[in-house]
């Protein structure tokens, strides 16, 4: 694991997920699952991901359903 990759998993257990959150804990680990993957403007699978694309597969890998763009996020 990179340093950038403890430093988000430090991030994201830390602060943004609550202690205890089962859902919260699965959107964590998917998210680093697919840390450093590369960047393709409208990609949205691990061969390549745009911001948005990335919170897309994350989020609805982890069965949470949300819009593919920025602005339905």
């Amino acid at each position: 694991m990179s340093k950038s990759q403890v430093s988000a998993a430090s991030i994201i257990s830390s602060e943004l997920v609550a202690p205890g959150s089962d859902k919260g804990q699965m959107i964590a680990s998917t998210a680093l699952t697919y840390i450093g993957s590369k960047y393709v403007f409208g990609g949205t699978s691990p061969s390549g991901f745009d911001c948005s694309g990335f919170a897309y597969f994350v989020l609805k890998r982890s069965g949470v359903d949300v819009g593919r763009t920025l602005w339905q996020q």
